[in-house]
């Protein structure tokens, strides 16, 4: 009987595993669906709007796609951001390196998920950007 318990409870964890990977495929084929069904002009725009004050190409080009302007606004209150920081030169010298570090991994990961066809949420960005939002006729 013992046997029996522990070959079961081996079995678990190597079911979990299985179950896991299947979520995780599942939601990988979600995801490139998800992309697929966005424009690649869409897409590019999107990555676009998280580079500087780039983000006003999306904002009107794009006034219709809720993706571009989903990424577009957060792209602005990002730019906005990183201009105040920037402007200000009152970081100590030990953090420049840091923030620089931060600040580029921030935006690649903007970029890299925009051409994704992701719709992520910058913390503290997002809800800006959803306060503050800009629209250009």
């Amino acid at each position: 009987m013992n046997d029996k318990s522990s070959t079961a409870s081996n079995d678990v964890p190597e079911e979990l595993k299985k179950a896991k990977e299947t979520k995780r495929i599942k939601e990988e084929k979600a995801e490139d669906a998800i992309a697929n069904e966005i424009p690649k002009g869409d897409l590019i725009l999107s990555a676009l709007g998280y580079i500087g004050f780039l983000c006003v190409l999306p904002l009107i080009i794009r006034r219709e796609s809720e993706y571009c302007q989903h990424h577009a606004h957060q792209g602005l209150i990002l730019a906005i951001a990183v201009y105040f920081l920037d402007s200000l030169h009152i970081l100590p010298a030990s953090f420049v390196f840091a923030y620089l570090i931060v600040k580029y991994v921030i935006i690649l990961f903007s970029i890299y998920n925009a051409l994704k066809g992701k719709k992520h949420k910058l913390p503290f960005i997002y809800g800006l950007s959803k306060k503050f939002q800009v629209t250009i006729n």
